[in-house]
């Protein structure tokens, strides 16, 4: 399927994506929501083949067949050589940023979510997605911000098929003024004003 880009994403020096569906076998429907997506764990050779080398699990589908399932497409990621950002699980590491350092710059990515059905949020020892919330959000930019020379935050937000809204200005906001180099949006499946 990725054919057609792949000389593009070769050019690169690091292709990065919202992986918007779990990759994994089993697992049964998480919460009661409207639309489950679930792939293959083989559908991940696909990524790796285009050359993409960080994804955003983020967001309102990583976790529609549970948490083994999730565990099962962070793992199917990091086989492949594929890192990922934006969930957390149990006895992780304070500092949620994955930094990658290309041609002498050091650049830091974290993943948050403001659209996932509440069981989807990690608390406590639960694992799950990581909420895009200032107080969240807020710390984990500034000490990704103390570490790299550029922090790139990818947050799946917004109201599908829709222009933005104030929510998602109110967290872009808090984002610039944490520190934030760049935001890579995802979601609403239709392209918003900066």
């Amino acid at each position: 399927m990725f054919e057609a880009v792949k000389p593009i994403l070769d050019e690169s020096d690091l292709a990065v994506a919202n992986l918007e569906s779990p990759e994994g076998n089993g697992g049964k429907k998480y919460t009661c929501k409207e639309i489950y997506l679930k792939g293959r764990p083989e559908s991940l050779d696909a990524l790796a083949y285009a050359g993409f080398g960080l994804v955003t699990l983020s967001n309102n589908h990583i976790l529609d067949y549970g948490p083994k399932v999730m565990d099962q497409t962070v793992e199917g990621l990091r086989q492949r050589g594929i890192l990922s950002v934006g969930v957390a699980c149990p006895g992780d590491e304070a500092d949620r940023a994955v930094y990658v350092k290309i041609r002498e710059v050091t650049l830091a990515f974290l993943g948050y979510c403001s659209v996932c059905p509440n069981p989807f949020f990690a608390r406590g020892t639960r694992p799950g997605v990581r909420a895009a919330l200032p107080k969240v959000m807020s710390p984990e930019i500034r000490l990704a911000k103390s570490k790299a020379d550029f922090v790139i935050v990818m947050v799946h937000w917004g109201k599908e098929y829709h222009r933005h809204n104030s929510y998602q200005n109110k967290l872009a906001r808090a984002l610039k003024k944490a520190g934030a180099d760049l935001v890579i949006g995802a979601h609403p499946h239709v392209p918003q004003k900066t």
